[in-house]
């Protein structure tokens, strides 16, 4: 994977030019403005202030070449010429229309030839899957060349995932090898242990939570069908994972390409343990669930957007942030097709990841439920972030 170098700094990119070339700008607007009068050039500072306010506050595409020309400010990260503040940076349209698994693939693929090389070399690149339904994508990642590690902490899913039909423990041997499952929750601390909603379905989560109600309560209500009490599932206890102590003490000597998050809600507290590796770029690609209303389910801030400071870590910390395709349940009022396309086009991306969050809400309100029904589950879309000096590879351009 080939890194943009930072660029030359612009004191150094002036040296061998002459003094008087240099300066000459600078002479001329001295000299200009000794020309005016006091009140002439009090209203000249004032314009130009206002313009650069309006720059840097509504995303012109001159806001960046000015925040870069700047000195970084105090704690603020500098990898690949860009400053990790988070100032005038806004989420990235390009891959609006394309979905987390497909680029989960791109991403590995586009890499395959480096992380053989770097398996021979004894310094493996990695990929982590946290949250796995099925196992297709783990292993696929180990196919590719991987060392993979694979969290899940619902016991018939991570079962399905190592002894089940295209599993880890039907792959060859060499395959095999670069897998390592772990039966445990990724989170805020290690060593800990937490309710986990449990039926082996792709809707398992953490905590007591009925996900269909918006509910923080998961009991039998009056007149619960076996289908109701099927999707409710029992309630079992699991043990957490920190990943950044994960990092730290699993993945020595290696470096982790990418990592995917899908968690039903819980992707804020999985990312308050991974401070440590945002903060130092150690994750190259980091794909994620985006979705509010279950962030906001699973924190107790109910229509807060509270999930949108996980936008605001990575921006701080210097990660591009390209937003994927929308989606939604099949219950939805709006559902599939080209309508959530045409909307989810609409996303406001420029301004402010608040904004963007809100906007999720925004569209349950243009779409109602139908009498007699009451669609509680929102909407969701999908995020990958890209570590400063990191680059898309062609195969993700040209999805």
């Amino acid at each position: 994977m080939k890194r943009r170098q930072p660029q030359q700094d612009a004191i150094g990119a002036r040296r061998g030019t002459s003094t008087t070339t240099a300066s000459s700008p600078s002479l001329i607007a001295r000299c200009c403005i000794r020309a005016l009068t006091p009140a002439a050039a009090v209203f000249v500072l004032y314009i130009t202030v206002r313009v650069l306010t309006v720059v840097l506050k509504n995303g012109h595409p001159l806001a960046d070449k000015i925040t870069g020309a700047l000195p970084p400010a105090a704690g603020a990260s500098v990898r690949g010429g860009s400053v990790g503040t988070g100032k005038a940076r806004h989420i990235r349209k390009e891959l609006l229309n394309k979905g987390p698994l497909d680029l989960w693939d791109a991403l590995l693929e586009g890499a395959q030839k480096e992380a053989v090389a770097a398996e021979a070399s004894g310094r493996p690149l990695v990929a982590v899957e946290v949250g796995v339904h099925s196992p297709l994508h783990c292993v696929h990642a180990a196919q590719v060349g991987f060392q993979t590690h694979c969290f899940e902490p619902s016991p018939k899913s991570y079962k399905r995932m190592v002894e089940g039909k295209g599993g880890v423990n039907e792959q060859p041997p060499d395959i095999k090898a670069r897998l390592v499952p772990h039966q445990e929750a990724a989170g805020p601390e290690s060593g800990k242990i937490l309710p986990f909603h449990s039926t082996g379905g792709t809707g398992d989560h953490i905590g007591e939570y009925d996900m269909w109600r918006m509910e923080k309560r998961n009991v039998p209500v009056e007149g619960e069908s076996a289908l109701d009490k099927k999707k409710r599932g029992e309630i079992i206890e699991v043990p957490t994972m920190r990943l950044d102590d994960f990092i730290q003490n699993d993945v020595k000597g290696g470096e982790v390409h990418i990592l995917k998050v899908d968690t039903q809600g819980f992707e804020p507290s999985i990312f308050s343990g991974l401070t440590d590796s945002v903060r130092s770029h150690s994750i190259r690609y980091i794909i994620f669930e985006f979705w509010p209303r279950g962030m906001d389910l699973m924190a107790d801030t109910k229509d807060m957007c509270s999930g949108h400071k996980i936008l605001d870590m990575l921006i701080e910390a210097g990660y591009e942030l390209y937003a994927l395709g929308i989606e939604s349940h099949p219950k939805a009022p709006l559902y599939g097709g080209a309508d959530l396309k045409r909307e989810g086009a609409k996303r406001p991306l420029d301004k402010g990841t608040e904004a963007y969050c809100r906007w999720f809400f925004d569209i349950e309100r243009q779409y109602p439920s139908k009498e007699g029904e009451e669609y509680k589950f929102g909407y969701w879309s999908d995020f990958v972030a890209v570590a400063p000096g990191v680059t898309l590879p062609d195969k993700v351009k040209k999805m």
